[in-house]
């Protein structure tokens, strides 16, 4: 209807199904409005509208393949799809995408000996191959790669001709080190074994062991100990102690020990504790092999001290 004011639109109406009928009795004019009719009259026929939209939300990780066919990498609101409904309409459905991607990262870490990774393996040696897949906050994949430096820090004992020295001729370049991975140090501290604390420059009496710092920054404990007891070697040096042998056995022992002078005649023998008692003595032995009893002293570190006219040999000797 061109709504004229006499076409009386809507004097007539009908519902047949799902259609709805309009009368416009004095309508003049066709559907263009031409050919013109004077109150021929129209009849308009209605039929209800049964498309539909919606949207499809979805999230993945890096791509997602559509009912469209294609493949998306990147977030999308704007594409959309024609889908026949259940009346048979079109049905336009809109895709609401969020891509989130995966990532990869590489987890550089150095360490001294070993490295306990993410993986549950403890490495010993460089690695850069190692990788672990862990999940992002948004659900993707993380893949993460290990980039491992393992330094060699070997292990080293403290050299002396004895396990027992003389605070009064020892300094730290005598003790010296050697490691068994032929790894360099730059830099050695003592410390007492008792209290762990570093000595000063010159050894005082006590027992030590050694932290050394190789050159990657990785520290490293001497796998012994030496004791220096200044109490009985007053102006005796390394070198004009008593060779190899006098020797003390079983060392530990449980309680009885033996010491052998081999073909030293005329020693005499002392046994001091840990602070410098002398808690035995035995002069001008003459004998190859004397025994001794510590039955009834405690557990802990001794020394048994054989003298010679002017040497001397000092043992330290661990009941247990």
């Amino acid at each position: 209807s061109d709504r004229g004011t006499d076409d009386r639109f809507g004097s007539s109406v009908a519902i047949s199904g799902s259609y709805v009928i309009v009368g416009a009795k004095n309508e003049d004019e066709d559907a263009s409005g031409n050919n013109t009719l004077v109150d021929a009259g129209s009849v308009y026929i209605f039929e209800p509208s049964c498309s539909t939209t919606g949207t499809d939300v979805q999230t993945a990780c890096d791509s997602y393949d559509w009912i469209d066919g294609i493949t998306y990498t990147s977030s999308n609101n704007t594409a959309t799809y024609v889908l026949p409904n259940a009346a048979g309409c079109d049905s336009t459905v809109t895709l609401d995408l969020t891509v989130n991607y995966s990532t990869t990262g590489t987890d550089v870490q150095t360490a001294c000996d070993s490295y306990d990774w993410i993986d549950g393996i403890t490495y010993t040696a460089s690695n850069n191959t190692a990788t672990w897949m862990l999940t992002t906050g948004s659900g993707c994949d993380s893949l993460v790669t290990l980039d491992l430096t393992v330094y060699a820090i070997g292990s080293f004992n403290l050299l002396s001709d004895e396990d027992t020295l003389c605070s009064n001729v020892v300094d730290y370049a005598n003790l010296g080190w050697t490691n068994t991975a032929g790894v360099p140090y730059i830099s050695m501290i003592y410390y007492e074994t008792i209290s762990n604390n570093p000595s000063g420059s010159f050894v005082t009496a006590g027992e030590y062991y050694a932290i050394g710092t190789t050159q990657d920054g990785c520290e490293v404990q001497s796998g012994n100990t030496v004791v220096i007891h200044e109490a009985f070697c007053p102006q005796v040096t390394i070198n004009e102690l008593i060779g190899n042998s006098i020797t003390v056995y079983p060392n530990p022992t449980s309680g009885m020990f033996t010491v052998s002078l081999g073909e030293l005649k005329g020693a005499s023998i002392s046994v001091l504790d840990l602070s410098g008692k002398e808690i035995y003595t035995l002069s001008h032995v003459n004998d190859d092999h004397v025994e001794i009893s510590l039955n009834n002293y405690s557990n802990g570190v001794y020394f048994v001290h054989v003298q010679s006219n002017e040497q001397q040999k000092i043992i330290k000797l661990v009941k247990q």
